[in-house]
């Protein structure tokens, strides 16, 4: 995405070299004029039509994380929707009828559902957000700052999406990102894992 990105962008200027990451060519181009919201929604809109129009492949692991059937409760820590994908070819044949997704934004949090029907169901809980013209969601290192912050507070803390992992018994896989919540006080923390 980063390099399509860097590709189909107007840059004024020089753009980002070949192995920039998307935080470094998204958060170049927000930086170009002195009105960072209009850019940041041109580089939304984009990333918006790149996901629409391409058709990336399911990662293998992804495919096979699916087919561990007893994992019912995912949270996401990507934009797109390559996980979602993966469960429903692997566990539903595209049929959703079982699935249900969640999106958080700062300005909608949605929590998940704790009946017993919602938990038989195989969930999604995408808490850095969606690619949305409309929605806020965590493109940047900043924009991931935000969402902390914000999934944080009480009003617009996903608090029955923290009390089931607060109960769980967690499994962290992929490099970047990862959530971790604490067991005494329910609040969340963001690590950022590095490769040597």
């Amino acid at each position: 995405v980063a390099r399509r990105l860097t590709a189909d962008l107007s840059w004024p200027e020089a753009p980002p070299g070949p192995g920039a990451t998307l935080n470094e060519v998204a958060s170049a181009f927000i930086r170009l004029t002195a009105d960072p919201e209009r850019q940041r929604k041109a580089v939304s809109k984009e990333i918006e039509r790149l996901l629409r129009d391409t058709e990336f492949p399911t990662p293998t692991p992804l495919l096979q994380l699916a087919e561990i059937a007893p994992l019912r409760l995912f949270v996401n820590l990507t934009f797109d929707d390559l996980l979602e994908r993966a469960l429903l070819k692997v566990r539903y044949d595209g049929d959703a009828r079982q699935f249900q997704s969640y999106v958080y934004s700062a300005n909608r949090a949605e929590d998940i559902e704790l009946t017993p029907e919602a938990m038989q169901k195989t969930r999604v809980y995408n808490l850095l957000g969606r690619v949305s013209a409309s929605r806020p969601y965590a493109l940047t290192e900043e924009d991931l700052l935000e969402h902390v912050r914000y999934f944080q507070s009480e009003p617009t803390r996903p608090r029955n999406l923290f009390d089931e992992l607060n109960r769980s018994n967690l499994l962290f896989l992929g490099g970047g990102y990862y959530l971790a919540v604490s067991h005494k006080t329910g609040r969340a923390v963001m690590v950022k894992c590095g490769y040597p």
